[in-house]
Order: C-alpha cells, then sequence, then structure tokens
C-alpha cells in the first residue's frame, strides 16, 4: 500500500514538473531550413576575336559617367575590366584619363569591374591615392561601370581568353572589336583606329595566332604537370 501512495506521488511529481516547463519554455516549431538560393552558371560565351562584332554591355550600374546602352556608329569605344584590389589598374588610370582627355568626344572609355559589391567601387573612388595624393574619381576621368554579376565580363574577357586584368577591348566605328590587350600598350592601336588607320584584318591574323600558340602552351603545361604527379 506505501509502495504504491509513493509511486502515485512521484507520478504526480513528473506529471506536475512536465507541466511546468512546458508552460515556461515556448514550443518552436520545427521547420526545415531553407536551401541556399541556387546560382545559375553562366552559359559558356561565344568565342570572341579580333575582328568580331563586339558583344553588348549588359551592364546595370553606371557609377560615373552615362549609361551606354549600344556601341553607336562611328563612336570608338575602349573597354577596360579593372579591379579595386588590382595594383597595375589602379597605377594605370591616370593614363586612361589622359587618352580620355587625348580624344575627347572621338573615344569614349568604360572602365568596368567585376566585383559583387558596388559601394566597393563608390567608397574606392571617394579615396585619396597614396601615391599621387589625388582622389581616384578624380584619377578617373572617364565612364565607370559595375558588373556583379559578371555578364559583360563573360563575353568579353572569358570569350576571349583573357584571365588577367587590367584588359581593354577597342571598338570601332563599325562595332567591331579592333584590339586586344593591355591598357597601357594601346596607345597607338588606339591612334591608328580613330584616325581610320588601323588594319583590323591584319589585327585579326595576329590575334589568332597567338591564342593558338598560348592554348598550345597551356595543353603543354597542363601534361607536364600531369607527368610530374606520376
Amino acid at each position: 500500500m506505501k509502495l504504491m501512495l509513493t509511486t502515485s506521488v512521484l507520478g504526480a511529481l513528473c506529471i506536475s514538473t512536465m507541466a511546468v516547463a512546458q508552460d515556461s519554455v515556448p514550443a518552436v516549431p520545427l521547420e526545415k531550413p531553407k536551401p541556399a538560393p541556387k546560382v545559375e552558371p553562366l552559359p559558356e560565351p561565344t568565342p570572341l576575336f579580333v575582328g568580331d562584332s563586339a558583344p553588348a554591355l549588359t551592364i546595370d550600374h553606371w557609377v560615373k559617367g552615362d549609361s551606354i546602352d549600344g556601341f553607336t556608329d562611328g563612336q570608338v569605344y575602349v573597354v577596360e575590366f579593372w579591379a579595386t584590389w588590382c595594383g597595375p589598374c589602379v597605377y594605370g588610370m591616370p593614363h586612361l584619363s589622359d587618352l580620355q582627355d587625348e580624344w575627347g568626344d572621338k573615344v569614349k572609355i568604360i572602365g568596368v569591374s567585376s566585383e559583387k559589391d558596388t559601394e566597393t567601387v563608390t567608397n574606392f573612388m571617394e579615396k585619396t591615392n597614396s601615391s599621387d595624393g589625388l582622389v581616384n574619381n578624380d584619377r578617373m576621368r572617364y565612364t565607370v561601370a559595375v558588373d556583379p554579376d559578371r555578364t559583360t565580363s563573360n563575353v568579353y574577357m572569358k570569350a576571349a581568353g583573357q584571365n588577367g586584368i587590367p584588359t581593354a577591348f577597342i571598338v570601332d566605328g563599325s562595332g567591331k572589336v579592333a584590339w586586344i590587350g593591355h591598357p597601357m600598350s594601346m596607345d597607338d592601336p588606339l591612334k591608328q583606329v580613330v584616325e581610320g588607320t588601323w588594319d583590323i584584318a591584319a589585327a585579326a591574323e595576329a590575334f589568332k595566332l597567338e591564342a593558338a600558340r598560348e592554348k598550345e602552351w597551356a595543353g603543354f603545361i597542363k601534361n607536364y604537370r600531369v607527368a610530374m604527379e606520376k
């Protein structure tokens, strides 16, 4: 009889304790964690060579200068890819600005950064550069855009097999890619494109030959590494 009574009392205490615990701690419904948003990979771009039609600029963020929706007949453009963390890009900004000042309305230079946060670029432009004491915005006297989804970079840089920045693409007055290379080396090609003396056929042949050599070299390096691993 005492054993049964003790058991009953203990059972009541356990039930009472459970009730108090349930009342004092709010229940949280179980939910499945939401899956991370799926980021669709960019499609493989059509290969781009000198002499091909310049791809459209699919840019949403124009942080300096007017937006450019398409290439105007007779207008020469320079599409230059850069980044705030790229030392050679920052170093070459005054050179690009000098070219923009030299050619005026005949050339539109567009600096395109593919950094994900637009504020990274706008904050950079407000900072003073330690090398010359000038605000970066004043060192960039040309159009500046941000391409966070890399759609423009994809159809230019990746399509042309360009793996390093800064890289510039000169687009001639007929909308063709006339030259691809380092912006510090484009003074003479740009001058010839503007003046209409540029031999785009010869430039196209030279670019394809160089691209073939680089592809062959890359294949050699790949095979060499495989052999070394074995």
